[in-house]
């Protein structure tokens, strides 16, 4: 039975999925999930025959290496999905990643066949989703660019910097946390973070970073 929740929810986040919302018929063949966080809910090289769109949570997409190191490439939020999914599905290939629940999610799953038709017939799903690929590549053409050009106590400061502020200086993430942010080992970010706090521009405490002297750490960040 289908949650009568569920689809005004999507109908909300999704608007320009209207015309099969509304299609009974159609409808009847997605299928709405709840899927709690701390679980995964795509694995790399496996093929899944829809599309999903997020109503609710957040997804973590990422790549593990065979050193079993995670790099994450981009979250899914609410009114978002995968693109690697839609492009795994649309292709009929496996996909290419994986899509780890960080936050309760609810969504739908809508079969790639009536997915491609809304492309066809709907403007808005086809703009949808072109721009669901252009933010999606240009986010991982980024942290491509970050990790071969910069340096990674570069990139870790920045990191910290950014998710900071003169008002909020206190950064609430784990070393090992950080490394997976950042695609590398939680020793390496542990050593710089230990380098910084030397230099009197943080403090560190278990799972929290405290920046004593943000205007100085920026102008350190800027001489690299």
């Amino acid at each position: 039975m289908i949650d009568t929740q569920m689809v005004q929810q999507a109908k909300e986040k999704f608007p320009y999925f209207q015309k099969l919302f509304d299609d009974p018929n159609r409808l009847a063949q997605c299928t709405f999930q709840n899927i709690p966080s701390g679980t995964y809910a795509f694995f790399e090289g496996e093929y899944y025959p829809f599309v999903s769109l997020v109503l609710s949570g957040t997804l973590r997409v990422s790549k593990i290496g065979e050193n079993g190191r995670e790099i994450v490439l981009y979250r899914v939020h609410q009114g978002e999905s995968c693109v690697l999914l839609i492009s795994s599905a649309l292709s009929g290939e496996a996909y290419q990643a994986n899509a780890y629940v960080e936050e309760d999610a609810a969504v739908i799953h809508i079969p790639i066949s009536i997915y491609k038709e809304e492309m066809l017939q709907v403007e808005l799903v086809q703009k949808f989703t072109y721009q669901l690929y252009n933010q999606r590549l240009a986010n991982m053409m980024s942290i491509v660019e970050e990790i071969t050009f910069n340096r990674m106590d570069k990139r870790l400061i920045d990191f910290i910097l950014n998710h900071t502020s003169e008002q909020k200086p206190i950064l609430e993430i784990t070393h090992e946390k950080l490394a997976l942010e950042l695609g590398t080992a939680r020793e390496v970010i542990s050593r710089l973070l230990k380098d910084l706090e030397k230099k009197g521009y943080l403090q560190l405490k278990r799972g929290k970073i405290t920046i004593t002297n943000r205007d100085q750490l920026a102008l350190f960040l800027q001489s690299m």
